[in-house]
Protein backbone atom coordinates (compact mmCIF):
# COMPACT_ATOMS: atom_id res chain seq x y z
CA UNK A 1 0.00 0.00 0.00
CA UNK A 2 1.16 3.53 -0.78
CA UNK A 3 2.57 4.95 2.47
CA UNK A 4 0.57 7.83 3.88
CA UNK A 5 2.32 10.81 5.50
CA UNK A 6 2.57 10.53 9.29
CA UNK A 7 -0.30 12.97 9.96
CA UNK A 8 -2.64 11.08 7.62
CA UNK A 9 -1.57 7.72 9.01
CA UNK A 10 -2.38 8.96 12.51
CA UNK A 11 -5.89 9.90 11.39
CA UNK A 12 -6.33 6.51 9.72
CA UNK A 13 -5.18 4.74 12.88
CA UNK A 14 -7.87 6.66 14.77
CA UNK A 15 -10.45 5.62 12.18
CA UNK A 16 -9.40 2.00 12.63
CA UNK A 17 -9.76 2.21 16.41
CA UNK A 18 -13.20 3.82 16.17
CA UNK A 19 -14.34 1.24 13.64
CA UNK A 20 -13.21 -1.74 15.65
CA UNK A 21 -14.28 -0.42 19.06
CA UNK A 22 -17.62 1.22 18.26
CA UNK A 23 -18.87 0.26 14.79
CA UNK A 24 -18.10 -3.46 14.55
CA UNK A 25 -19.95 -4.36 17.79
CA UNK A 26 -23.20 -2.77 16.54
CA UNK A 27 -23.02 -3.83 12.88
CA UNK A 28 -25.37 -6.80 13.24
CA UNK A 29 -27.85 -4.71 15.24
CA UNK A 30 -27.70 -1.94 12.63
CA UNK A 31 -28.52 -4.52 9.96
CA UNK A 32 -31.39 -6.00 11.98
CA UNK A 33 -32.98 -2.73 13.14
CA UNK A 34 -32.18 -0.72 9.99
CA UNK A 35 -30.97 2.13 12.21
CA UNK A 36 -27.55 3.67 12.90
CA UNK A 37 -27.04 4.73 16.54
CA UNK A 38 -26.42 8.44 16.98
CA UNK A 39 -23.56 7.60 19.33
CA UNK A 40 -21.45 5.98 16.63
CA UNK A 41 -22.00 8.87 14.23
CA UNK A 42 -20.95 11.10 17.11
CA UNK A 43 -17.66 9.22 17.43
CA UNK A 44 -17.05 9.73 13.72
CA UNK A 45 -17.82 13.44 14.07
CA UNK A 46 -15.44 13.81 17.03
CA UNK A 47 -12.65 12.43 14.85
CA UNK A 48 -13.43 14.96 12.12
CA UNK A 49 -14.47 12.35 9.56
CA UNK A 50 -17.35 14.41 8.20
CA UNK A 51 -14.80 17.02 7.15
CA UNK A 52 -12.38 14.73 5.30
CA UNK A 53 -13.09 16.48 1.98
CA UNK A 54 -13.43 19.97 3.48
CA UNK A 55 -10.42 22.34 3.57
CA UNK A 56 -9.14 23.48 6.95
CA UNK A 57 -10.20 27.05 6.20
CA UNK A 58 -13.82 25.90 6.40
CA UNK A 59 -13.50 23.62 9.42
CA UNK A 60 -12.44 20.40 7.74
CA UNK A 61 -9.36 18.20 7.86
CA UNK A 62 -8.73 17.59 4.15
CA UNK A 63 -5.30 16.09 3.50
CA UNK A 64 -5.71 13.80 0.49
CA UNK A 65 -8.31 11.82 -1.38
CA UNK A 66 -6.41 8.64 -0.55
CA UNK A 67 -6.92 9.22 3.18
CA UNK A 68 -10.65 9.63 2.51
CA UNK A 69 -10.78 6.40 0.50
CA UNK A 70 -8.90 4.41 3.11
CA UNK A 71 -11.21 5.80 5.79
CA UNK A 72 -14.21 4.41 3.93
CA UNK A 73 -12.33 1.15 3.50
CA UNK A 74 -11.84 0.85 7.26
CA UNK A 75 -15.42 1.84 8.08
CA UNK A 76 -16.81 -0.70 5.60
CA UNK A 77 -14.80 -3.48 7.23
CA UNK A 78 -16.76 -2.87 10.41
CA UNK A 79 -20.15 -1.54 9.23
CA UNK A 80 -20.97 -0.63 5.65
CA UNK A 81 -23.98 1.48 6.65
CA UNK A 82 -21.70 3.95 8.42
CA UNK A 83 -19.39 4.02 5.40
CA UNK A 84 -22.09 4.83 2.84
CA UNK A 85 -23.57 7.48 5.15
CA UNK A 86 -20.19 9.23 5.15
CA UNK A 87 -19.76 8.71 1.39
CA UNK A 88 -23.06 10.41 0.55
CA UNK A 89 -22.37 13.22 3.01
CA UNK A 90 -18.92 13.73 1.49
CA UNK A 91 -20.36 13.94 -2.04
CA UNK A 92 -22.23 17.00 -0.79
CA UNK A 93 -19.21 18.58 0.91
CA UNK A 94 -16.99 17.78 -2.08
CA UNK A 95 -19.42 19.50 -4.45
CA UNK A 96 -19.60 22.61 -2.26
CA UNK A 97 -15.83 22.70 -1.65
CA UNK A 98 -15.11 22.37 -5.38
CA UNK A 99 -17.86 24.41 -7.02
CA UNK A 100 -19.48 26.53 -4.32
CA UNK A 101 -19.10 30.29 -4.03
CA UNK A 102 -17.26 31.77 -1.07
CA UNK A 103 -20.61 32.60 0.53
CA UNK A 104 -21.94 29.07 -0.02
CA UNK A 105 -18.79 27.56 1.48
CA UNK A 106 -18.98 29.85 4.50
CA UNK A 107 -22.68 29.13 5.01
CA UNK A 108 -22.65 25.34 4.73
CA UNK A 109 -19.21 23.79 5.14
CA UNK A 110 -18.39 24.48 8.82
CA UNK A 111 -21.50 22.72 10.13
CA UNK A 112 -21.17 19.90 7.59
CA UNK A 113 -17.49 19.41 8.43
CA UNK A 114 -18.23 19.19 12.15
CA UNK A 115 -21.00 16.64 11.64
CA UNK A 116 -23.56 18.98 13.20
CA UNK A 117 -25.33 18.80 9.84
CA UNK A 118 -25.42 15.86 7.44
CA UNK A 119 -25.40 16.37 3.68
CA UNK A 120 -26.76 14.47 0.69
CA UNK A 121 -26.93 14.55 -3.09
CA UNK A 122 -30.14 14.18 -5.11
CA UNK A 123 -29.57 12.83 -8.61
CA UNK A 124 -31.45 9.59 -9.30
CA UNK A 125 -35.07 9.62 -10.41
CA UNK A 126 -37.58 6.91 -11.28
CA UNK A 127 -36.76 7.18 -15.00
CA UNK A 128 -33.27 8.67 -14.67
CA UNK A 129 -30.73 6.32 -13.14
CA UNK A 130 -27.88 5.64 -15.52
CA UNK A 131 -29.22 8.28 -17.91
CA UNK A 132 -28.96 11.49 -15.89
CA UNK A 133 -29.82 13.52 -18.98
CA UNK A 134 -33.38 12.21 -18.53
CA UNK A 135 -33.80 14.03 -15.19
CA UNK A 136 -37.26 15.62 -14.99
CA UNK A 137 -36.97 17.59 -11.76
CA UNK A 138 -37.25 21.19 -12.89
CA UNK A 139 -36.05 24.51 -11.47
CA UNK A 140 -37.64 27.57 -13.02
CA UNK A 141 -36.94 31.26 -12.27
CA UNK A 142 -39.45 32.64 -9.79
CA UNK A 143 -39.56 35.85 -7.72
CA UNK A 144 -35.83 36.47 -7.61
CA UNK A 145 -34.98 32.81 -7.14
CA UNK A 146 -36.08 29.41 -8.38
CA UNK A 147 -39.05 27.11 -7.91
CA UNK A 148 -38.11 23.41 -7.79
CA UNK A 149 -40.52 20.58 -8.55
CA UNK A 150 -39.86 16.88 -8.94
CA UNK A 151 -38.97 13.68 -7.11
CA UNK A 152 -35.71 11.91 -6.42
CA UNK A 153 -35.28 8.22 -5.63
CA UNK A 154 -32.84 6.13 -3.57
CA UNK A 155 -31.46 9.18 -1.76
CA UNK A 156 -28.97 8.19 0.94
CA UNK A 157 -29.31 10.42 4.01
CA UNK A 158 -32.69 11.44 2.56
CA UNK A 159 -34.34 11.68 5.96
CA UNK A 160 -31.37 12.85 8.01
CA UNK A 161 -29.55 15.37 5.80
CA UNK A 162 -29.91 19.07 6.50
CA UNK A 163 -28.73 20.22 3.07
CA UNK A 164 -28.88 18.63 -0.36
CA UNK A 165 -27.11 19.21 -3.65
CA UNK A 166 -29.97 18.82 -6.13
CA UNK A 167 -29.63 18.21 -9.86
CA UNK A 168 -32.47 19.91 -11.73
CA UNK A 169 -33.38 20.89 -15.28
CA UNK A 170 -33.25 24.65 -15.86
CA UNK A 171 -34.05 24.72 -19.57
CA UNK A 172 -37.01 23.84 -21.76
CA UNK A 173 -34.51 22.26 -24.18
CA UNK A 174 -33.69 19.07 -22.33
CA UNK A 175 -30.21 17.64 -22.69
CA UNK A 176 -26.81 17.39 -20.99
CA UNK A 177 -26.39 21.17 -20.85
CA UNK A 178 -29.82 21.89 -19.43
CA UNK A 179 -28.98 20.62 -15.93
CA UNK A 180 -27.91 22.78 -13.00
CA UNK A 181 -27.00 22.23 -9.35
CA UNK A 182 -28.79 23.81 -6.39
CA UNK A 183 -28.18 23.84 -2.66
CA UNK A 184 -31.48 23.12 -0.94
CA UNK A 185 -32.06 23.25 2.80
CA UNK A 186 -34.05 20.20 3.92
CA UNK A 187 -36.21 22.41 6.14
CA UNK A 188 -37.59 24.46 3.26
CA UNK A 189 -41.31 24.19 2.74
CA UNK A 190 -42.13 21.59 0.11
CA UNK A 191 -39.15 19.28 0.73
CA UNK A 192 -40.89 16.00 1.59
CA UNK A 193 -39.01 12.81 2.56
CA UNK A 194 -40.82 9.54 1.88
CA UNK A 195 -40.70 6.33 3.89
CA UNK A 196 -37.32 4.62 4.36
CA UNK A 197 -36.54 2.07 1.65
CA UNK A 198 -36.47 -1.57 2.75
CA UNK A 199 -33.12 -2.61 1.30
CA UNK A 200 -31.29 -5.88 0.79
CA UNK A 201 -28.02 -4.49 2.10
CA UNK A 202 -26.43 -1.37 3.58
CA UNK A 203 -29.28 -1.50 6.05
CA UNK A 204 -29.17 1.24 8.64
CA UNK A 205 -28.19 3.86 6.09
CA UNK A 206 -31.13 6.21 5.59
CA UNK A 207 -32.33 5.76 1.99
CA UNK A 208 -35.65 7.04 0.71
CA UNK A 209 -37.57 9.01 -1.92
CA UNK A 210 -37.45 12.79 -1.67
CA UNK A 211 -40.02 15.00 -3.36
CA UNK A 212 -39.84 18.73 -4.07
CA UNK A 213 -43.23 20.39 -4.21
CA UNK A 214 -42.96 24.05 -5.24
CA UNK A 215 -39.77 24.48 -3.21
CA UNK A 216 -38.66 28.11 -3.34
CA UNK A 217 -34.92 28.71 -3.16
CA UNK A 218 -33.07 32.02 -3.48
CA UNK A 219 -30.98 32.87 -6.50
CA UNK A 220 -27.75 32.32 -4.58
CA UNK A 221 -28.69 28.64 -4.14
CA UNK A 222 -27.46 28.01 -7.68
CA UNK A 223 -24.03 26.41 -7.86
CA UNK A 224 -21.91 27.70 -10.73
CA UNK A 225 -23.85 28.75 -13.80
CA UNK A 226 -27.02 27.31 -15.25
CA UNK A 227 -26.32 24.45 -17.62
CA UNK A 228 -23.10 23.39 -15.87
CA UNK A 229 -24.71 20.79 -13.62
CA UNK A 230 -23.65 17.69 -15.52
CA UNK A 231 -20.06 18.86 -15.79
CA UNK A 232 -19.89 19.50 -12.05
CA UNK A 233 -21.65 16.32 -10.96
CA UNK A 234 -19.41 14.26 -13.26
CA UNK A 235 -16.41 15.57 -11.36
CA UNK A 236 -18.03 14.67 -8.05
CA UNK A 237 -18.77 11.18 -9.37
CA UNK A 238 -15.10 10.58 -10.12
CA UNK A 239 -14.49 10.78 -6.39
CA UNK A 240 -17.62 8.93 -5.28
CA UNK A 241 -16.94 6.04 -7.68
CA UNK A 242 -13.45 5.60 -6.31
CA UNK A 243 -14.96 5.84 -2.82
CA UNK A 244 -17.39 3.05 -3.71
CA UNK A 245 -14.43 0.95 -4.81
CA UNK A 246 -12.80 1.57 -1.43
CA UNK A 247 -15.94 0.46 0.41
CA UNK A 248 -16.08 -2.68 -1.70
CA UNK A 249 -12.43 -3.38 -0.93
CA UNK A 250 -13.07 -3.04 2.80
CA UNK A 251 -15.97 -5.49 2.61
CA UNK A 252 -13.88 -7.97 0.63
CA UNK A 253 -10.94 -7.73 3.01
CA UNK A 254 -13.15 -8.39 6.04
CA UNK A 255 -14.64 -11.43 4.31
CA UNK A 256 -11.23 -12.69 3.25
CA UNK A 257 -9.90 -12.37 6.80
CA UNK A 258 -12.86 -14.29 8.19
CA UNK A 259 -12.52 -17.01 5.54
CA UNK A 260 -8.79 -17.42 6.10
CA UNK A 261 -9.22 -17.72 9.85
CA UNK A 262 -12.07 -20.20 9.46
CA UNK A 263 -10.14 -22.32 6.94
CA UNK A 264 -7.28 -22.65 9.43
CA UNK A 265 -9.62 -23.71 12.27
CA UNK A 266 -12.14 -25.89 10.44
CA UNK A 267 -11.06 -29.54 10.16
CA UNK A 268 -12.34 -32.18 7.76
CA UNK A 269 -10.84 -35.57 7.02
CA UNK A 270 -8.46 -35.04 9.91
CA UNK A 271 -6.82 -31.77 8.88
CA UNK A 272 -7.63 -28.05 8.47
CA UNK A 273 -9.48 -27.33 5.24
CA UNK A 274 -6.81 -24.68 4.51
CA UNK A 275 -4.56 -27.64 3.61
CA UNK A 276 -6.80 -28.63 0.69
CA UNK A 277 -5.83 -27.38 -2.74
CA UNK A 278 -9.30 -26.14 -3.70
CA UNK A 279 -9.47 -23.95 -0.59
CA UNK A 280 -5.93 -22.70 -1.17
CA UNK A 281 -6.94 -21.72 -4.71
CA UNK A 282 -9.87 -19.74 -3.34
CA UNK A 283 -7.68 -17.98 -0.79
CA UNK A 284 -4.86 -17.16 -3.20
CA UNK A 285 -7.32 -15.69 -5.72
CA UNK A 286 -8.99 -13.65 -2.97
CA UNK A 287 -5.65 -12.24 -1.80
CA UNK A 288 -4.65 -11.37 -5.37
CA UNK A 289 -8.01 -9.75 -6.15
CA UNK A 290 -7.94 -7.48 -3.10
CA UNK A 291 -4.36 -6.44 -3.85
CA UNK A 292 -5.33 -5.50 -7.43
CA UNK A 293 -8.29 -3.42 -6.22
CA UNK A 294 -6.04 -1.58 -3.78
CA UNK A 295 -3.67 -0.61 -6.58
CA UNK A 296 -6.49 0.62 -8.84
CA UNK A 297 -7.83 2.85 -6.06
CA UNK A 298 -4.36 4.20 -5.32
CA UNK A 299 -3.87 4.90 -9.03
CA UNK A 300 -7.05 7.00 -9.15
CA UNK A 301 -6.13 8.85 -5.94
CA UNK A 302 -2.64 9.68 -7.16
CA UNK A 303 -4.13 10.99 -10.41
CA UNK A 304 -6.34 13.32 -8.36
CA UNK A 305 -3.32 14.47 -6.38
CA UNK A 306 -1.66 15.46 -9.66
CA UNK A 307 -4.78 17.32 -10.79
CA UNK A 308 -5.54 14.88 -13.60
CA UNK A 309 -8.93 13.86 -14.95
CA UNK A 310 -9.64 10.38 -13.56
CA UNK A 311 -12.92 9.42 -15.23
CA UNK A 312 -11.40 6.24 -16.67
CA UNK A 313 -9.36 5.40 -13.57
CA UNK A 314 -12.28 5.84 -11.17
CA UNK A 315 -14.53 3.75 -13.43
CA UNK A 316 -11.92 0.98 -13.57
CA UNK A 317 -11.50 1.00 -9.79
CA UNK A 318 -15.23 1.00 -9.11
CA UNK A 319 -16.06 -1.68 -11.69
CA UNK A 320 -13.27 -4.05 -10.71
CA UNK A 321 -13.47 -3.62 -6.94
CA UNK A 322 -17.24 -4.02 -6.70
CA UNK A 323 -17.30 -7.20 -8.80
CA UNK A 324 -14.21 -8.45 -6.99
CA UNK A 325 -15.95 -7.97 -3.64
CA UNK A 326 -18.96 -10.03 -4.74
CA UNK A 327 -16.63 -12.77 -6.01
CA UNK A 328 -14.44 -12.80 -2.89
CA UNK A 329 -17.38 -12.81 -0.50
CA UNK A 330 -19.18 -15.54 -2.43
CA UNK A 331 -16.07 -17.70 -2.11
CA UNK A 332 -15.73 -16.73 1.56
CA UNK A 333 -19.28 -17.95 2.11
CA UNK A 334 -18.45 -21.18 0.27
CA UNK A 335 -15.44 -21.75 2.51
CA UNK A 336 -17.68 -21.36 5.55
CA UNK A 337 -20.12 -23.87 4.09
CA UNK A 338 -23.53 -23.92 5.77
CA UNK A 339 -22.31 -21.64 8.54
CA UNK A 340 -21.63 -18.90 5.99
CA UNK A 341 -25.35 -18.82 5.23
CA UNK A 342 -26.16 -18.05 8.86
CA UNK A 343 -26.40 -14.42 10.04
CA UNK A 344 -24.20 -15.01 13.07
CA UNK A 345 -21.17 -15.50 10.80
CA UNK A 346 -21.28 -12.03 9.14
CA UNK A 347 -20.46 -13.33 5.65
CA UNK A 348 -24.01 -13.20 4.34
CA UNK A 349 -24.33 -9.56 5.47
CA UNK A 350 -21.07 -8.59 3.84
CA UNK A 351 -22.16 -10.23 0.60
CA UNK A 352 -25.52 -8.43 0.66
CA UNK A 353 -23.75 -5.13 1.21
CA UNK A 354 -21.18 -5.74 -1.54
CA UNK A 355 -23.84 -6.39 -4.16
CA UNK A 356 -24.99 -2.77 -4.11
CA UNK A 357 -21.50 -1.54 -4.98
CA UNK A 358 -21.96 -2.81 -8.54
CA UNK A 359 -24.99 -0.52 -8.93
CA UNK A 360 -24.51 2.77 -7.06
CA UNK A 361 -22.66 5.78 -8.47
CA UNK A 362 -23.37 4.45 -11.95
CA UNK A 363 -23.89 0.76 -12.72
CA UNK A 364 -20.91 -1.27 -13.83
CA UNK A 365 -22.38 -1.39 -17.30
CA UNK A 366 -22.06 2.40 -17.38
CA UNK A 367 -18.52 2.19 -15.95
CA UNK A 368 -17.48 -0.03 -18.85
CA UNK A 369 -19.00 2.48 -21.25
CA UNK A 370 -16.96 5.27 -19.62
CA UNK A 371 -13.78 3.19 -19.79
CA UNK A 372 -14.32 2.37 -23.45
CA UNK A 373 -15.08 5.99 -24.28
CA UNK A 374 -11.75 7.03 -22.77
CA UNK A 375 -9.65 4.43 -24.59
Amino acid sequence: MHKLPDTEQSILDTVRRISEKYLAPVAAEVDETDTIPGETLGKMAEAGLFGLLVPGAHGGIFHSHLLYYWTLRELAKSCAAHAITLLSHSMCTHAISTFGTDDQKAKYLPQLASGDHIGGVCMTEKEAGSDLSAIKTIARPHAGGYLINGAKYFITNGGTARVFVVVADTSEKRGPFSKSLFLVDAEREGVCPGRPDNKMGFRGADTRELSFDNVRVPEDSLMGKTGQGMLMISKVLETSRTATAAMALGLAERGFGLALGYAKRRKQFGKPIARFGVIQNYLSDMATDTACAELLIENAALGQKRGLKIAKESAMAKCFASEMACRVLSNALQIHGGRGYMKEYQIERLLRDARLCTIIEGTNEIQRRIIAGNL
